[in-house]
């Protein structure tokens, strides 16, 4: 099944902050499954129709949206700002309840003054659920609300010396990977300890808070074990984004066994090799995968290049971020958008080119 959604909200003096911490427009079911939950406006897209038809058309069943109000917003070009702003965010899958969906994600933001009815007589409401619990939201509500902190530049820590380097250019870094690899999990507890004491040492208040979720220009930290998550005390664990899983342990995990978030803004990513790799983590709703090795290869995986991202990324529901003889720069972000995916990650290139700088 192939549907659009309009990610809608409504222009205003908060717009810096981005579409994904304003209210938002939600309609409510009214049919099975998940009756009476709020979902985004959207729905099924007819095989006679494109996704931006099958949106307006949506839009004007479900919250009276007149598709002559509505513009396209294409990069570069100016609109009319009377006027209903429509533009392609995301193409994702989800999987609800072990049926696959495809879902076209479109920003759409009304004037401030825009009034809504449904042609349904279905419930309207301006919420977000980041900040308003009094209503239960569509299990995918909170994965597309997460797709707008999905990092275009991701270091992965390895070691001891990374971590020597990113205290000396912390603030530089908006998200971090310490990586577990071969170290026992007394290392590895120490490892991650060392990182978050750190931050929570820091006399800029700021910057700590930026670690905690709801909060605009979040950074994201991410940890390779549940073990050593669960051994964190409270506070340290608040500053955790995320989990993430080695190829390995992703294609010998299912719905039972993958870790259950202690909030609704923290990631699950995972490194990926193949398409089946990319199909398992699109398959349990992960947030991001690392798609390596794109420009080296290694072990028994195959040098992918930028075609093969292109390639695979084409054929996936979920953010691919490239990994694998990348360095961090404008360039590297560039060609990974280009062919399809969201960013890049790296390792040594990523280190190397910042401890040259100390």
């Amino acid at each position: 099944m192939e549907c659009s959604l309009g990610f809608i909200y409504k222009r205003s003096p908060h717009d810096w902050m981005g579409p994904g911490k304003q209210p938002l427009c939600f309609v409510k079911r009214t049919k099975l499954p998940f009756i009476n939950s709020y979902e985004f406006p959207g729905g099924q897209r007819l095989t006679s129709e494109n996704s931006i038809d099958c949106l307006q058309r949506e839009l004007y069943e479900e919250i009276g949206i007149n598709p002559c109000d509505c513009v396209y917003v294409e990069s570069g070009k100016r609109v009319d700002n009377s006027k209903i702003h429509i533009s392609f965010f995301k193409t994702i899958t989800h999987t609800y309840q072990n049926h696959q969906v495809k879902l076209n994600i479109f920003l759409v933001s009304l004037p401030e003054d825009y009034a809504l009815e449904s042609n349904e007589n279905k419930d309207i409401i301006f919420s977000n659920p980041l900040y308003d619990n009094n209503f239960d939201y569509l299990p995918s509500t909170y994965r597309i609300l997460r797709l707008f902190e999905i990092p275009n530049e991701l270091f992965i820590a390895n070691n001891v010396s990374h971590f020597q380097i990113w205290k000396s250019i912390k603030h530089q870094i908006y998200s971090c990977r310490i990586r577990q690899g071969d170290m026992s999990d007394v290392d590895y507890l120490n490892l991650v300890k060392n990182y978050i004491e750190n931050i929570l040492k820091s006399s800029d208040i700021n910057y700590i808070k930026s670690f905690l979720p709801r909060v605009h220009n979040h950074r994201l930290l991410i940890i390779d074990s549940i073990n050593i998550y669960e051994k964190l005390p409270v506070n340290y664990k608040e500053l955790i984004g995320g989990i993430h899983y080695n190829s390995y342990k992703l294609q010998n995990l299912d719905k039972s066994s993958i870790w259950s978030r202690d909030h609704s803004l923290q990631y699950l990513s995972s490194s990926c090799h193949s398409k089946d790799d990319l199909d398992k983590a699109c398959e349990l709703n992960f947030d991001f995968a690392l798609l390596s090795p794109i420009l080296i290869s290694k072990d028994q995986n195959h040098e992918l290049g930028w075609e093969g991202l292109r390639n695979l990324s084409s054929k996936t529901g979920l953010p691919i971020l490239a990994l694998g003889g990348i360095d961090n720069t404008p360039e590297s972000i560039r060609l990974s958008f280009l062919n399809g995916g969201s960013g890049i990650a790296g390792i040594s290139k990523f280190w190397q080119k910042n401890n040259e700088k100390l």
